[in-house]
């Protein structure tokens, strides 16, 4: 006895079609048999890409990951210490003024480790954006977020602090 349903989860089934006739065909009902499948193919695609805006790109990343499963490296995390907050200060502001605390911060990267041990320390920031520090007066400090820059695509970065303490100092010869 031939089996028809292979598997099924709710109500989505995966079934198998015997073609019992197809040598008996002419060329041309190949042909056409041929198109047909063709046609299937497209009208998945539009499917898959009507039901969510990316799901072409997901189907290709799970398609690989199912085809290449066993060639993946597994995932590798590593600590990078000492990596410097840089202020970009906004205009008219004098870099020499701005005091960051912590200067360096701790940041954990998590991906392969193809890419993750290509990482250089000295290629990535904590960067401090110049609008966080708008309207920030001589004396005044101020804690404002970070960005990391540097990182990899496909290499995810964490930092241990998610923000720094910037002071701005009165100019040298100027009373506080």
């Amino acid at each position: 006895m031939r089996r028809y349903l292979l598997e099924h989860v709710d109500d989505v089934a995966v079934v198998q079609i015997y073609a019992d006739g197809f040598p008996l065909l002419s060329l041309r009902e190949k042909q056409l048999v041929w198109h047909l499948y063709l046609a299937a193919l497209a009208g998945r695609d539009i499917y898959y890409d009507q039901r969510y805006a990316h799901n072409l790109e997901l189907r290709t990343v799970l398609e690989g990951i199912l085809t290449h499963a066993r060639t993946l490296e597994p995932a590798v995390e590593r600590e990078i210490v000492g990596i410097p907050v840089v202020v970009e200060p906004p205009t008219g502001v004098d870099p020499a003024s701005l005091v960051v605390d912590p200067p360096t911060i701790q940041v954990r990267l998590l991906g392969v480790e193809t890419l993750v041990s290509q990482v250089h320390a000295a290629a990535l920031a904590a960067v401090v954006v110049p609008s966080e520090l708008n309207g920030l007066a001589p004396g005044q400090q101020r804690t404002v977020p970070i960005r990391l820059r540097g990182v990899p695509h496909l290499v995810r970065a964490f930092s241990a602090v998610d923000s720094v303490r910037v002071t701005r100092n009165a100019p040298a010869g100027v009373p506080r």
